[in-house]
């Protein structure tokens, strides 16, 4: 369900785009409303209480707009050399994991996809892949320096900033999880990860619930 504005505030959208009939149509007009906020924000034709409901209204119209959309074109190579285009993830459910090692929640988040990793690696129908908005030197020192030691036993794209800005621009925050269906379509967003090491198992939960949920239907059908 959308979020409702009072009609003075939808005033502040301008011309609404025309609906969306693609991933990259729900971004593009994400954008051209994001921008024609921020202008009369600066222009100080709206207050920054207006605008910052105005943003999350935003937010919540794009997500809703993204859901039930062919994800876009990609070609993907992680840190283990395979690559995951549109074709080959076809016939399977696919979280995709968008992070940075200077995100706090982000980090983690790390022992739970390494959970959810290793109880679903043999499921052929089941793809874990980690998008990582750093280069892999990045990433390389963060495990292996620090306090306390990590380890990532699912598959990492290094180097993803300009995919997060192009191919999935649809990203505002991070950490992001988006859900691919079997079709190639996504089924489920979630952004947002935990602060304390006491919340993995609420987070782990709901992960599964998404993920057996979808799986399931695929058994259903056949």
């Amino acid at each position: 369900m959308r979020y409702a504005l009072p009609l003075y505030l939808l005033s502040l959208f301008f011309c609404i785009p025309a609906k969306a009939q693609t991933f990259d149509e729900c971004s593009d007009n994400y954008y051209t409303r994001f921008k024609q906020l921020q202008l009369q924000r600066t222009l100080k034709q709206v207050d920054y209480k207006t605008a910052d409901s105005v943003m999350f209204a935003l937010g919540v119209d794009l997500d809703s707009c993204i859901i039930g959309k062919q994800m876009p074109e990609f070609e993907l190579v992680g840190v283990s050399g395979k690559k995951y285009t549109n074709e080959s993830l076809k016939g399977k459910v696919v979280l995709f994991n968008f992070w940075s090692v200077n995100c706090g929640p982000c980090v983690v988040e790390i022992p739970v996809f390494n959970r959810l990793f290793l109880s679903y690696r043999d499921m052929k129908d089941f793809v874990l892949i980690s998008i990582l908005w750093d280069k892999e030197e990045a990433m390389n020192k963060f495990l292996t320096t620090g306090l306390t030691k990590r380890r990532i036993a699912y598959e990492v794209i290094p180097d993803s900033k300009s995919l997060m800005k192009g191919t999935f621009k649809s990203v505002k925050a991070l950490p992001t999880n988006l859900f691919m269906d079997r079709e190639g379509k996504i089924f489920m967003k979630n952004v947002g990860g935990i602060i304390e090491t006491k919340d993995e198992q609420r987070l782990e939960d709901k992960l599964r619930s998404i993920i057996d949920g979808e799986l399931s239907k695929g058994v259903a059908a056949n």
